[in-house]
Formats: structure tokens, sequence, C-alpha cells
């Protein structure tokens, strides 16, 4: 588990956002299958251990759901990436998403393609032109240059 942990504070970096997205497909598994699998017999009652089972079943499956629509595309960017395949964009951002406590992420539009970005940008920021370096499957931002 430690190197989730790690790559928690590191999404900056492809590879530890790749090794956090293995680890939530690799949990929501093995949530799925305790559920399907466990006993459960520290609970003597039948209902909370069905109970327990069931929730597990939706933690786990909902957790593999939440992988492949967030994270899936960002293994297809393996190739790219690897070869330094970049896709650029220069543009003045045309939407800056505020950053709250359920996302390291902003998304960052720039000519009608949104990016995901962990370069941070103030919202007042519309203005300024940028030089977007991004993966082309999952939009993930590898370097955001601001041009004056």
């Amino acid at each position: 588990m430690a190197p989730f942990f790690i790559s928690m504070f590191y999404l900056d970096n492809f590879w530890y956002w790749l090794t956090f997205a293995l680890y939530i497909l690799l949990f929501g598994l093995v949530i799925t299958i305790f559920g399907f699998t466990s006993r459960i017999e520290k609970f003597e009652n039948p209902v909370n251990r069905m109970f327990i089972r069931i929730v597990a079943i939706i933690i786990g499956v909902g957790l593999v759901i939440f992988f492949a629509f967030v994270f899936s595309s960002s293994f297809l960017d393996i190739p790219p990436f690897l070869d330094k395949n970049y896709e650029v964009i220069i543009g003045r951002p045309d939407l800056i998403s505020s950053i709250n406590s359920r996302s390291v992420f902003q998304t960052i539009e720039i000519n009608n393609i949104s990016l995901k970005s962990v370069y941070i940008i103030p919202e007042s920021n519309l203005l300024t032109e940028y030089k977007a370096y991004y993966l082309p499957h999952s939009k993930y931002v590898i370097k955001l240059i601001e041009i004056n």
C-alpha cells in the first residue's frame, strides 16, 4: 500500500498517476472478490453478514467502474509518453475550473479541448496565453508554459 500513498502526493508525475490508478483498480477487485467469497464469520447474525457482503460488492464494483471512466484512457497513453509524442496546444483558456477538496486536477479548456492539469492556474487568468503539452487519450497535461 505504500506506493499508493506515495503516489497520491505526486500526481503531477505520469508514472505516479498510473500507479495510483492501478491501485484503485486492484483495491476494487480485491473488495469485490472479498464480497463474493468471504464468509465473514465474525458476525453471527446472517442479516449483518449479507449486508457486509452486499456493501463490499457495491464498493468494489464502484471502484472498478470509477477506474474505467477516469483512468483507463491513461494506460493508452503509455506509448506516447515513452516516445515523448505529446500533443501541443497554444491559446487562451476558455474555461478554468476551480479547485475543490474532491479533485486534485484543474480542468482547463483551450480551443475547445478540455485538459486535466495539476498545474494550478488562477481562475482570473483567462487573458494569459498558454502552451500545453498533453497526452492524446487522457488529456493529462505534462507541461504547461505561460506565454507572455
